[in-house]
């Protein structure tokens, strides 16, 4: 397979993502919706090992957040950027592990994630909440079906 076509399957898989993050849902249950698109860029980091994807594109990504969300312009892009050096430099270790130890690593690069989000915003003029830790810990157990899913998708599209 080309890089160019496993480049564009990584795109497509953002796709759900982002469908996922924007689907309107009641407030209640608003709280614990994952953070589906740092969980992608997770997994693609760890199986791409820096070949189709890095932190330029992890940037853009982030602005594409930025504009979907109607955000300060660079806020979900930085906080993407940090979290993804860190698992950069953590990736080794990351897919060596076991599921439970991954989880745990999820569970603090989102916490990392959302806490610099939650800096940036309330660097403008934000209110503070514990949203984060939720977010984190629903990212954290949606990791094993998330990377299952997306490694089996993607054996059956490189077969």
């Amino acid at each position: 397979m080309s890089k160019l076509t496993s480049f564009s399957f990584i795109i497509a898989t953002f796709i759900p993502a982002f469908i996922l993050m924007i689907i309107p849902l009641p407030d209640y249950i608003m709280i614990y919706r994952p953070a589906w698109v740092p969980l992608c860029i997770l997994f693609w980091l760890m199986q791409s090992e820096g070949h189709c994807i890095g932190l330029i594109f992890c940037w853009i990504v982030g602005l594409f957040m930025d504009i979907v969300f109607i955000a300060l312009l660079g806020q979900h892009g930085l906080a993407l950027l940090l979290m993804s050096m860190l698992a950069i430099q953590i990736r080794k270790r990351l897919n060596r592990s076991k599921m439970l130890e991954q989880m745990v690593l999820v569970f603090l690069l989102i916490m990392l994630f959302k806490l610099s989000e939650l800096w940036l915003d309330l660097i403008i003029g934000g209110v503070f909440n514990f949203q984060w830790i939720v977010v984190s810990f629903s990212s954290a157990l949606c990791w094993p079906f998330l990377s299952k899913g997306l490694k089996a998708w993607d054996n059956l599209y490189r077969s």
